[in-house]
């Protein structure tokens, strides 16, 4: 991210804390991790910071990185960078609220806040798979090394709801993005009441956010990957199921289950001890009816009619796949595209696009 220190004279104010904080600064910009945003780059190159506070290695790479900029305004991490952007700015006075402001740092703080990764919360550790092909859809040299080195730092919650009690810890000073689940159950709905709670969050906080275009991540898996799941060679015999009587039961058990899982969150301290153990056997029990694996014939039939809902009545968005293809399926699913080998031009075009979408606005926060 651009840091831009508008007080020169921070340089010559014989603080050792500050210029500890602006050596581990410049250490980082160094790194290529950040970039400095000076308006009068002469002026620490005969301050006191650069004569006194700075070891004779750093000081002498300070020095030529400053020439070089005088010289000819190269495309360098000490430039001022002229492209839009988000930018953190030092100063110890109150700021304007800019939109392209997202950090007011003081000058005792900023090594700090310089060192950290970026957080990226997510509702789960799986969904961390969004990251990974945002960044190579983009093939931002820039993003795949921020990633390798831990700079960017995808984190699952454990469910949106943590996620939003993420978001509410986060203090000012922290990097974080969240990327969510919409949970749209139409195409023509907006996110969830949750999504919108979290955004909401996010919003005073002045944390980026992603909201999810789909519904979830099951929903980027390429067709050629649910119909290569669901391919099935068998006796026609085999096909004889009742389909529609499965699911409806695997959506009761689902609907079920999720509303014991409400009712503990609600009154769990409440609920007796011995009542609320009974109820989590209830809701394992449960659980493992809603994921029962589809059988190949199953799965097959799950997938024509999901192909043809599709075309029909384009769907496929906020179709819920774990309960059409149940949990196993969808879990093969995702290895696929966690798999390094994936080929993203399987994608779609509004998947690619999406993605390249969220690698843009990482690369902005970073």
């Amino acid at each position: 991210m651009k840091v831009r220190i508008r007080d020169t004279t921070l340089f010559n104010c014989r603080d050792e804390r500050i210029y500890e904080q602006l050596r581990r600064l410049f250490d980082r910009a160094y790194r290529t991790q950040h970039e400095i945003d000076i308006d009068d780059p002469e002026a620490i190159l005969d301050s006191d910071f650069m004569v006194q506070a700075c070891a004779p290695m750093l000081r002498e790479r300070l020095r030529q990185r400053w020439e070089e900029f005088l010289q000819r305004s190269p495309a360098d991490p000490f430039a001022p960078a002229n492209k839009p952007g988000m930018c953190a700015v030092v100063s110890g006075e109150p700021l304007l609220d800019k939109p392209e402001i997202a950090f007011v740092l003081a000058p005792e703080e900023v090594g700090i806040w310089a060192e950290q990764s970026l957080d990226v919360l997510l509702e789960n550790d799986k969904d961390s798979i969004l990251v990974r092909l945002a960044i190579r859809v983009s093939k931002s040299p820039k993003l795949q090394s921020a990633l390798e080195q831990k700079w960017i730092q995808p984190r699952g919650c454990g469910g949106s709801g943590e996620v939003k009690n993420a978001v509410d810890r986060v203090s000012g000073s922290e990097r974080s993005f969240v990327i969510i689940d919409s949970d749209r159950d139409e195409p023509e709905d907006g996110p969830s009441k949750t999504a919108r709670k979290i955004k909401e969050s996010c919003d005073a906080k002045k944390i980026p956010i992603h909201i999810l275009a789909r519904r979830e991540l099951e929903n980027y898996v390429p067709s050629s990957i649910w119909s290569m799941l669901a391919e099935w060679k068998g006796s026609k015999s085999q096909t004889i199921r009742d389909t529609t009587k499965r699911r409806r039961a695997r959506q009761r058990a689902v609907l079920i289950y999720s509303w014991i899982l409400k009712q503990l969150e609600h009154h769990g301290n409440r609920i007796k001890d011995a009542n609320k153990e009974a109820l989590d056997n209830v809701a394992k029990e449960i659980k493992s009816k809603a994921n029962t694996t589809l059988s190949r014939p199953i799965l097959h039939e799950q997938f024509e009619a999901w192909r043809a809902l599709d075309d029909k009545q384009k769907l496929k968005h906020v179709d819920d796949l774990k309960l059409r293809f149940g949990e196993n399926a969808a879990e093969k699913a995702i290895q696929h595209l966690h798999d390094e080998n994936f080929d993203t031009s399987w994608l779609d075009d509004d998947a690619r696009a999406e993605l390249l979408a969220i690698a843009e606005l990482l690369e902005d926060w970073l």
